[in-house]
């Protein structure tokens, strides 16, 4: 995502299932894209990102009345997970759900990893678009334009966001660029908590009456 950084690509994700509508006239086999084409809507086509598809019942499935297949095998959730494809999955013995969401990026310790952490990123790559639209050609000293044009985006990002994430913007020149005069630029950061994937629980039995 960044020839610059070096970041290779977050920006995809892969879905590997398919299924029937549960409540649909249409009879073919739909991707299982579709449910998650309905939960991103559900909680960020707005201007402000009002939940996340995680967690039950947030990650349940519940728009197929039957699918292709679930995994089941360790191995095989595994190696999906490591290729960086996503399946749902059983979590009682009728309902499926996504236990995450990941993107292509094979670095899974990064939060770029995490699909829901990338569409944040991009979205505040349209907002930094638009936010340079705002000031693009006005004849003025770039130390006149600096406080207005971070005070702006930062609002924007931040009524994006609503809190969920920990983010600065700052806009500088270098040396360079201060010669060149027309050429600033904008550093945007945005600190994620990990994404909850595993935990492993032990079973301890114990006898009554026996040390």
């Amino acid at each position: 995502e960044s020839s610059v950084k070096g970041t290779e690509c977050c920006r995809a994700d892969i879905y590997q299932q398919s299924g029937k509508l549960a409540d649909s006239t249409y009879r073919g086999i739909v991707p299982f894209t579709y449910d998650i084409m309905l939960k991103k809507s559900r909680y960020a086509s707005t201007g402000t990102i009002s939940g996340q598809p995680a967690g039950l019942p947030n990650s349940e499935v519940n728009v197929f009345k039957e699918w292709n297949w679930t995994p089941s095998d360790p191995d095989l959730k595994q190696k999906s997970w490591d290729s960086g494809l996503n399946y749902a999955q059983h979590y009682d013995m009728n309902g499926i759900h996504w236990p995450a969401m990941r993107t292509v990026y094979r670095y899974d310790t990064s939060v770029l990893s995490n699909s829901l952490f990338a569409d944040v990123v991009t979205y505040i790559k349209h907002l930094a678009r638009y936010n340079w639209s705002r000031y693009v050609g006005v004849e003025a000293p770039f130390a006149t334009i600096k406080a207005n044009a971070e005070e702006s985006l930062a609002n924007d990002i931040n009524g994006l966001l609503a809190g969920r994430y920990t983010t600065t913007v700052e806009y500088s020149q270098t040396e360079e660029e201060a010669k060149i005069g027309y050429m600033a630029h904008c550093d945007i950061s945005i600190t994620g908590d990990p994404q909850t994937r595993v935990w492993k629980y032990n079973i301890i039995c114990y006898r009554s009456g026996y040390e």
